[in-house]
């Protein structure tokens, strides 16, 4: 599983800015040592608006999707 985790963050540090990564990460606990974060919790942690990490999540799962599926 470490390994696997190693790999997905190298991925991701490769295909997205350090803020993509940091709100990717936070929102769905992908550092083992961190827990999964509310959109406010981001939000504030951040010091940007809940919506605009929403948009931010929603633009990366996007490019992820259509990444992997080959679009």
């Amino acid at each position: 599983n470490e390994l696997l985790m190693e790999q997905i963050h190298e991925i991701f540090q490769k295909a997205l800015t350090k803020d993509e990564c940091k709100i990717l990460s936070m929102r769905f606990g992908l550092d083992p040592y961190e827990k999964q974060y509310s959109l406010d919790e981001i939000a504030k942690e951040l010091n940007i608006s809940r919506s605009y990490v929403s948009r931010i999540e929603k633009k990366i799962l996007e490019d992820m999707r259509s990444l992997f599926n080959g679009s």
